[in-house]
């Protein structure tokens, strides 16, 4: 009786079998090295991390201080970093603003990070980004006297900085920008504008009282208007103004003439 004809058996692929003798091997070998002991993990054998790329462009920014950050949080696994520590980490180096880390195979970490961009100088030693964050100034010599400067109680950023930009906004007409703008303990309003032009607010709202003001000092004419030096709207029913005296305007001055250059009521 013939016997019918068998099919050729495929040959199994052993490749990952292999593979995963070769990697039991490996590791065989690294404990015999290391000890039982060692507190590195098989996987993080397998899949370390060997480079971390930091990019963006920095004017203030030290790299290297970026660096020592995340140091301590970019060993490890590959796959199992905490991405969030890294980031955290990045965002707490002196004028970093957004910070974004990435995976690039099979061993590199790559951080993205944006630099601070000031829009304002917050009291003496501090700057204001553009969304409210404070943040110091940077250790070497820069140069943000062109930026208005803002004082207020912690707590008030926002509020100030949205403000500032009103305000600019309503004075374009009169081609002036506020220099300085101060809101106090007490929430009352007093801002500089960039000719030199103090203008105490009090609690009312700026933004209210300006348009009135614009509105009455354009009566005054140029030549006058040049010559205020402080406007007091805390009047119920008009303001007072305080005109440059001689001094300031170039010339001299008498005691007598110094004299007469008091707050003179309108309203």
């Amino acid at each position: 009786m013939s016997r019918g004809l068998q099919k050729p058996r495929r040959k199994k692929n052993n490749s990952l079998g292999v593979a995963l003798l070769a990697g039991v091997g490996l590791l065989a070998g690294f404990v015999a090295m290391h000890g039982r002991d060692s507190l590195i993990s098989p996987v993080e054998v397998l899949l370390p991390i060997k480079h971390v790329r930091i990019e963006g462009e920095f004017a203030n920014i030290d790299p290297q201080e970026v660096e020592r950050h995340l140091l301590p949080l970019a060993r490890g696994n590959y796959l199992t970093v905490d991405m969030k520590a890294l980031e955290q980490a990045a965002s707490e180096v002196a004028w970093v603003g957004s910070v974004s880390v990435t995976r690039i195979w099979p061993d590199t970490l790559q951080v993205n990070i944006s630099e601070q961009s000031p829009v304002a100088r917050w009291g003496s030693d501090s700057l204001l980004g553009q969304s409210g964050e404070v943040f110091v100034l940077p250790s070497q010599v820069a140069d943000f006297s062109h930026l208005p400067v803002l004082y207020a109680p912690r707590g008030h950023e926002v509020e100030v900085l949205g403000m500032l930009d009103n305000l600019n906004k309503k004075l374009e007409s009169r081609r002036s920008l506020v220099s300085s703008l101060k809101l106090s303990n007490r929430l009352a309003w007093t801002v500089v504008l960039s000719d030199g032009l103090e203008i105490c607010f009090g609690s009312q709202n700026p933004l209210n009282a300006v348009d009135r003001l614009l509105g009455e000092l354009s009566a005054l004419g140029g030549q006058r208007l040049a010559l205020l030096r402080k406007v007091d709207l805390r009047y119920p029913r008009g303001f007072a103004v305080t005109w440059k005296t001689p001094i300031e305007e170039g010339g001299t001055t008498s005691p007598a003439q110094e004299q007469s250059q008091k707050p003179l009521k309108s309203g």
